[in-house]
């Protein structure tokens, strides 16, 4: 019985999604922080996000929570690509030289120890000299 109002009044709701996981697990975290260090002040900024979670989730604009949704998918997997490009440097940093594209801004990789080495960008094929 309850379970089914619920379900009725949810109905062509938003719902939830990875940003309300995020905005959630985030609000969480700064009770934690402000409990520990006695600041009021984040706990206050944690129910905003607590706030926009739920005003998320009990929308009924479909359409502008799929566009928030999004534009947090972009930044997070840019947030991913940056992460992982560094990794890769620490792991590589011995036998390898990285460095951009002066066209483009592609991230491009070459062995060290080659001197003076003609490189061509293979996103937008621009060619050039490196020392690595």
């Amino acid at each position: 019985m309850i379970l089914r109002k619920l379900q009725q009044f949810m109905y062509g709701r938003y719902g939830s999604d990875l940003l309300n996981v995020v905005l959630i697990i985030c609000g969480m975290i700064l009770i934690v922080i402000g409990q520990i260090f006695w600041l009021g002040i984040l706990a206050m900024i944690s129910y905003v996000f607590y706030g926009y979670a739920f005003y998320r989730m009990l929308s009924k604009n479909i359409p502008a929570r799929q566009k928030e949704l999004y534009t947090f998918l972009k930044l997070l997997d840019r947030i991913k690509s940056y992460v992982r490009i560094r990794k890769d440097i620490i792991k590589n940093r011995k036998t390898h030289k990285y460095f951009h594209c002066p066209n483009c801004k592609q991230w491009l990789r070459a062995p060290k120890g080659r001197g003076n080495i003609q490189v061509r960008c293979q996103k937008c094929g621009n060619t050039f000299i490196k020392k690595v």
